[in-house]
């Protein structure tokens, strides 16, 4: 039988195994007499220097070393110097090191734990297998990393990192894809050590989406307002690193810089949309809701012209299409039949109209969230928890990543209050956090979401969480990947040069098709779906087999690009043409 001992995510420990930054060890049995006690006092001096190495490793550092070392004596496989090594490295490198040092000749590649974490605060379970022959290896509860059916690992802190508060104080709230997106002031280029009382006057966001450059390495992904990190501090977590350091070039200057793409914004007024309409009403709201919802719209939409609250909501609705002119002329108290209020008023109508005909439909008690890990490790299996406003919030909500279009895509989580949350956060706002306890990550049961950015519909409509019973989540399976191509290192630079423009054409004047005949084709089927009775069991079926179907080449379809595939082209079409021929 295994034996359990706790580590956190792989595999950081708990706070209590953090104050000791040396290992333990004991012997296996006791002295044998009185008489025995100098030598055996005599023996524990002579421990050997690999094992003297180790002691002097944190915990992490240690036990990592140990698992992959596998069933081998440390003595057998590594020298003292090379393990005294790993006691300096920085954390991002540390698994990366000893796998190439050590896991490499001791272990299968299967084994390696390629989620390895900065975070101490999260408790995770693995099991020590002990062999015959008395030796034993780590492994997590199933006795390996949970990975998908094509063998890469599902990471629950997938896109995540932290940022000490000193370094989010100086970027400005409401960014929104490179862009300022609202009128708070915004501090610039803030010497920290001179004006620390200016960066405390507001809180930092809690989330920035970013693009870092640092020693060479290009990383991606979001950035979680840590208040425990030291000053000028940014961690990441392995997953954020898309290009690694090319010991080749090292002789050459490269640029370090932070580049903020988007923060965790307010949100706004928030609408549904087809797809999820369609899946609303597949798990059980009437369709009496949605009607109701498009009725009142309309009749606040023909109000535009004549009712002054109407017309200020809806123009601050659509107020980035004339940088909010018409919201400031009716706040001055310019009355509505003035001949430009009206001309931009019929405008914002039929602006409003275009998006209900679209099937945008506003929906209250429900909000646009950027998405990230639980840095407490409180979360369990279905609890999150969602900042806002009035601070965290608690009760039933329905959470939904566009743009799925899987039955199983829209989950029901119980949102709680996390009292040391604050401790990490402080008073940021707006984001929902996710726990990391699961077998298999909530975002990636979203349409295979993760945490570098993606935005999630959460809604605590009473009407919606009424009526709506989930589904069983989308597991992925393996594509049909055509091969890729070489990666840019083996290219040349007139090769690298010629595929980047071939890139860019492509991207510009190549629109993908495969992904909208999949989710056009989709939503015919879900109508089909919706309409038929009881007494059509056998056509259900059918039509439920095409429409997974159809949801797997939409999927593949619209990471293809990231992913460095052409099977968005002709292949998916491909499929699809064949598809449609089997109806």
């Amino acid at each position: 039988m295994p034996r359990k001992t706790s580590s956190s995510e792989s595999p950081t420990v708990s706070p209590s195994l953090c104050h000791s930054s040396q290992l333990t060890t004991t012997s296996s049995s006791s002295p044998k007499g009185r008489g025995d006690s100098s030598s055996y006092t005599t023996s524990l001096k002579q421990v050997n220097p690999q094992l003297q190495a180790l002691g002097e490793l944190d915990f992490k550092r240690a036990f990592l070393v140990l698992c992959y070392i596998g069933r081998n004596q440390l003595e057998d496989v590594a020298y003292e110097d090379v393990i005294r090594e790993f006691k300096y490295l920085p954390m991002v490198e540390v698994e990366r090191k000893i796998w190439s040092a050590l896991g490499r000749q001791c272990i299968p590649e299967e084994d390696r734990l390629k989620v390895f974490g900065c975070d101490t605060e999260t408790v995770n379970t693995y099991h020590c297998h002990v062999h015959a022959d008395g030796t034993y290896t780590f492994k997590n509860k199933d006795g390996s990393i949970a990975r998908k059916d094509d063998g890469e690992p599902l990471i629950h802190t997938d896109g995540t990192g932290f940022v000490s508060e000193d370094i989010a104080l100086r970027c400005p709230k409401g960014l929104y894809k490179g862009a300022q997106k609202n009128h708070e002031t915004y501090l610039g280029n803030v010497d920290v050590d001179n004006h620390d009382s200016d960066l405390h006057i507001r809180e930092p966001p809690l989330l920035m989406q970013v693009r870092l450059f640092f020693s060479g390495r290009a990383m991606k992904g979001t950035l979680l307002v840590n208040r425990k990190l030291p000053a000028r501090t940014i961690q990441i977590r392995p997953s954020m690193i898309k290009v690694e350091q090319d010991y080749n070039i090292l002789g050459i200057q490269s640029a370090n810089s932070l580049e903020i793409v988007t923060t965790s914004n307010k949100p706004r007024k928030t609408n549904l949309s087809r797809f999820l309409i369609a899946l609303l009403c597949y798990g059980g709201v009437p369709k009496d809701v949605f009607m109701n919802i498009l009725t009142k719209s309309l009749e606040e939409a023909q109000s535009i012209l004549s009712n002054r609250r109407a017309a200020f909501l809806v123009a601050m609705r659509y107020g980035e299409m004339d940088d909010y002119i018409v919201t400031q002329m009716i706040s001055c108290g310019i009355p509505l039949d003035e001949p430009y209020v009206q001309h931009r008023l019929s405008v914002l109508m039929n602006e409003e109209r275009k998006n209900l005909r679209s099937g945008k439909l506003p929906i209250e008690d429900s909000y646009h969230l950027m998405g990230a890990a639980d840095p407490s490790g409180v979360l369990k299996n279905d609890e999150v928890c969602i900042i806002l406003d009035e601070g965290q919030m608690s009760g039933k909500v329905l959470v939904y990543r566009h743009p799925g279009i899987h039955f199983g895509d829209i989950h029901i989580l119980t949102a709680i209050y996390v009292e040391d949350m604050e401790t990490y956060i402080g008073n940021a706002k707006y984001a929902i956090l996710f726990p990391t306890k699961r077998h298999r990550s909530l975002a990636d049961e979203m349409a295979g979401g993760d945490f570098d950015g993606d935005m999630f519909f959460v809604s605590r409509n009473p009407q919606l969480l009424r009526w709506f019973k989930p589904s069983e989540p989308w597991t992925q399976k393996v594509s049909q990947r055509i091969s890729a191509k070489k990666k840019p290192s083996e290219l040349s630079v007139d090769e690298l040069e010629h595929e980047l423009f071939q890139l860019f054409l492509t991207t510009r004047f190549n629109p993908r098709t495969a992904a909208g005949i999949a989710a056009d084709s989709w939503l015919s089927f879900m109508d089909r779906l919706l309409v038929l009775g009881d007494d059509s069991c056998d056509e259900k079926i059918c039509v439920k087999k095409k429409m997974l179907r159809l949801v797997d080449i939409y999927y593949d379809a619209l990471d293809a690009p990231k992913l460095g595939s052409k099977m968005y082209g002709q292949c998916l079409v491909s499929r699809l043409m064949c598809l449609k021929r089997a109806q």
